[in-house]
């Protein structure tokens, strides 16, 4: 991964292989688990979906949907967030390797997609 990736939030991609939000969720749940992860199950949280991920004491939410860009096949985007109380965030230099573990994963995972696309992290 470049440095310029470890900056972004967002990673955008374009595929056919899902017809829904509750698809692109119920297959990356299912992978995240084949790749050991702690999952709970996906959320619809009205525009897109939301995944519990634990590791270690870490509480990191997985957040994924299609984008409303108009585009052919349809773009995606996924990101991870490391769920952090108030108070620690106040006192302390949040830890970034955790989301960077479920960044470099979640990118492995979406370029394993059958006929992805335009691959990208971006900030937008």
């Amino acid at each position: 991964m470049s440095s310029s990736e470890h900056m972004s939030k967002y990673l955008y991609f374009k595929s056919s292989e899902f017809k829904s939000n509750r698809e692109f969720a119920s297959w990356i749940h299912q992978e995240l688990r084949k790749a050991g992860e702690v999952v709970g199950e996906p959320v619809d949280n009205e525009y897109m979906y939301v995944i519990p991920v634990t590791r270690g004491v870490a509480k990191v939410n997985v957040y994924l949907g299609k984008n409303e860009e108009q585009s052919s096949p349809p773009l995606w985007q996924i990101w991870p967030e490391h769920k952090v109380g108030f108070i620690k965030k106040l006192f302390s230099k949040p830890s970034s390797d955790v989301e960077q573990h479920y960044k470099s994963l979640l990118f492995r995972l979406v370029n394993s997609i059958d006929g992805v696309s335009d691959v990208e992290w971006s900030d937008i």
